[in-house]
């Protein structure tokens, strides 16, 4: 199994969430909210990695996270 790197998105949106308390599941519900996309774990995981390429999801985290 690989072992994909963190993007600096990904980066950010950690450190992001520790300075704001939050966990990672607080904003896969923050994103869903937003979206109306289905958004798990999964989804969450493959974008801070890179693997996942979906502007709608990013802009949301973005904006949630305010990066």
């Amino acid at each position: 199994m690989a072992k994909f790197q963190m993007t600096p998105l990904g980066i950010a949106m950690k450190i992001k969430l520790m300075q704001m308390g939050q966990t990672q599941a607080w904003l896969i519900q923050q994103c869903k909210h937003m979206t109306g996309m289905y958004v798990d774990c999964s989804n969450l995981h493959k974008i801070m990695t890179g693997q996942l390429n979906s502007p709608k999801l990013e802009h949301a985290i973005k904006t949630i996270l305010q990066l």
